[in-house]
């Protein structure tokens, strides 16, 4: 599903009527119309309502959902913010419409008229059509005043394409914004009803099929898109054979899991295996070895002794010989490098030599996570070595700080443009964790629509890194980091909906794995 900004929506709306000819008076009278259509699905045999429009084409919206609401009998209370002669040309036929039909409307201009003007006893639910897709700065005035009364007045909230307040494209608003129940955008998704903080404000969303041409809705110049069930089935399925043994499945190289850190490798495997790994390697230190060893039937485990490598090294040419021949010694097909690797020297100089090796051996492509993600923080040369179609680059936003010397309250403005620009800085696709994660290759970008706070748990992120992993094997770059970041939070929805729980361990998220994949792939062959 495509996710649009402003301007791309803007452009939409221009070309359906320049270029296809559709007048816009009929536009917003099928935005009013289907709005009335959900209200009348989603709160049947309300008898009172208040619709608070604005002065743009997104108050015409409302007029429209007004006269639809009063012709059905249900008695409207219909107040404009600003003055009537600010009317565009379509929202003025629909507001003298109204007049016509006999609703009574109030225009809001200064402070006092909150007191004076407004009526909301007996009112069921509130409309709200303030503002609208093209809406950028902090609201003022009377709008300012009337999204804090309509907060505060505990009646249920249906907001126009966007809740009043809030920028369309994916900017953390440092002001107040409607809290809607529902939003009935038009056309398409928005980038900040899809993107946290924006979606938290957006309540239950619809999206309003208004009669725009489908090939402007689909256009390949949009580059922005939400990850839903619809996309990972298809991916999913996509290329899968029955005839096939474990080598098919790909040979996943896991270097992790260092003295003390023995968990986020094991977890990572036991992911990675959850979601089709064929075969698994896991090389880690020796002492680390003889603790993992066998915990996981299904894992192989070796040594960085077994490949010459001294784990008190002396110097760099062993470390690279030892690497060399560690990704030489099976035709490893994906890597996964930094859960558990530690902070150390040692981990320091591999991380450096396998960047170094990429194009040297079988390793196809190769995710960098954890403390793989300090080093290469600490020595930003390496970046020009990676490629966006070999390497997925999975941080939190301190990591992503780190990354790109930048302090993480700027990272967290548009969490959206901050993906892009982190995969333009290292050369990577950027995974950027958090709630509404974001895929980027820096030109397309893709917004995921799972999980939930219980994800914000230790070994979580390596739990992720063995997902994604394993559908690297098979699958292109991009796909592989939607899927691993959907089924990652859709079994934590899962859990948590199924326990009754707000909070999981790692390896919950793990057992939830086959529940996720079952639920995404629904009608897949059994």
């Amino acid at each position: 599903m495509k996710a649009v900004s402003a301007r791309e929506m803007q452009e939409i709306d221009r070309s359906a009527i320049q270029d296809y000819g559709i007048p816009p008076e009929a536009l917003m009278f099928n935005a009013g119309q289907r709005v009335y259509e959900i209200i009348e699905e989603i709160y049947p045999g309300i008898e009172r309502a208040a619709v608070f429009s604005g002065t743009g084409n997104n108050g015409g919206d409302g007029f429209v959902t007004a006269y639809l609401l009063f012709n059905r009998g249900i008695d409207v209370a219909l107040y404009i913010a600003g003055q009537k002669n600010r009317l565009s040309r379509e929202s003025l036929i629909y507001y003298n419409l109204c007049i016509k039909t006999g609703i009574t409307i109030e225009e809001l201009i200064e402070e006092k008229d909150l007191a004076d003007k407004i009526d909301l006893s007996g009112v069921e639910l509130i409309v709200d059509s303030l503002t609208g897709t093209g809406f950028a700065d902090a609201p003022r005035g009377i709008l300012s005043s009337l999204i804090g009364y309509i907060n505060n007045s505990g009646i249920g909230v249906l907001s126009i394409d966007m809740p009043s307040g809030l920028p369309s494209d994916g900017d953390s608003p440092e002001w107040e914004v409607i809290r809607a129940d529902c939003t009935v955008t038009v056309g398409l998704l928005k980038i900040s009803l899809a993107a946290y903080p924006g979606r938290i404000s957006a309540g239950n969303i619809k999206i309003a099929d208004i009669g725009f041409p489908s090939v402007l809705l689909n256009s390949e110049n949009i580059k922005n898109n939400v990850i839903d069930e619809n996309y990972v089935r298809c991916i999913i399925r996509k290329g899968d054979s029955w005839d096939k043994h474990k080598g098919d499945s790909g040979h996943l190289l896991i270097i992790g899991g260092f003295d003390g850190r023995e968990g986020a490798a094991m977890l990572a495997a036991m992911a990675a295996f959850e979601c089709g790994a064929g075969l698994l390697t896991l090389v880690t230190t020796e002492k680390s070895r003889n603790i993992i060893a066998g915990r996981i039937p299904e894992l192989m485990t070796f040594s960085l002794k077994d490949f010459g490598i001294d784990e008190t090294p002396g110097g760099g040419d062993d470390i690279i010989s030892g690497v060399k021949k560690l990704l030489s010694a099976n035709e490893f097909d994906s890597l996964i490098i930094g859960p558990g690797m530690g902070r150390g020297g040692l981990s320091k100089m591999i991380l450096e030599s396998v960047i170094g090796l990429m194009g040297e051996t079988s390793v196809k492509n190769i995710l960098i996570d954890g403390d793989g993600l300090y080093h290469l923080s600490e020595k930003p040369d390496m970046y020009r070595q990676l490629s966006k179609e070999k390497c997925i680059i999975t941080p939190h936003f301190k990591e992503a700080s780190l990354l790109m010397d930048t302090d993480i309250g700027t990272l967290k403005k548009n969490r959206l443009s901050s993906a892009k620009k982190l995969s333009d800085a290292i050369s990577a696709v950027a995974l950027l964790k958090g709630p509404g994660t974001i895929i980027s290759n820096g030109i397309d970008s893709y917004i995921n629509t799972t999980g939930n706070p219980s994800l914000a748990t230790a070994g979580s992120g390596d739990v992720l890194s063995g997902i994604i992993g394993s559908f690297m094997l098979t699958k292109p770059l991009m796909e592989s980091a939607c899927i691993g970041a959907y089924l990652h939070g859709l079994a934590s929805d899962l859990y948590c909906r199924e326990e009754g729980v707000a909070h999981m361990k790692a390896t919950q998220i793990v057992e939830y794995l086959k529940n996720a994949i079952k639920h995404a792939s629904r009608e897949y062959p059994l």
